[in-house]
């Protein structure tokens, strides 16, 4: 099981098609953008990485872009998004979802204080922020 070490979870379709539907936990990187921005957010070159894609196709594609860049432990998501769903796995819908949902747990387990439109501009104009 891997929830015990860390691993990425790289969905490596275009932005419009991740916000359409997307494993929870998965970070999008396209593959047009996969040699640039990987190495910022994954440095340590024998991390776990699975890739993903609607198919497996630019998956596959991008794991070999990775091994090139000394990657050692690539993983593809046999058949992609549509085999995922096909096994009855679930989708979450939208941009920054785990973001979304630690703010929802925690505003429902805290007292959050709310601020008023008026109240956050007057903090402004007498310097409290």
């Amino acid at each position: 099981m891997l929830s015990k070490k860390s691993y990425a979870l790289i969905d490596v379709r275009e932005k419009t098609e991740y916000n359409s539907g997307q494993i929870l936990g998965a970070t999008n990187v396209p593959r047009r953008e996969l040699e640039f921005r990987l190495s910022q957010l994954v440095p340590n070159k024998s991390t776990t990485i699975i890739l993903y894609d609607n198919n497996d196709q630019r998956a596959r594609l991008a794991a070999e872009t990775l091994q090139r860049n000394g990657y050692t432990n690539i993983h593809v998501l046999k058949g992609g998004l549509i085999a995922w769903q096909e096994a009855g796995n679930p989708l979450v819908e939208g941009v920054n979802v785990p973001s979304k949902i630690f703010g929802e747990i925690f505003a429902s387990r805290t007292e959050l204080k709310e601020i008023t439109p008026r109240e956050l501009n007057e903090w402004q104009k007498n310097g409290l922020l």
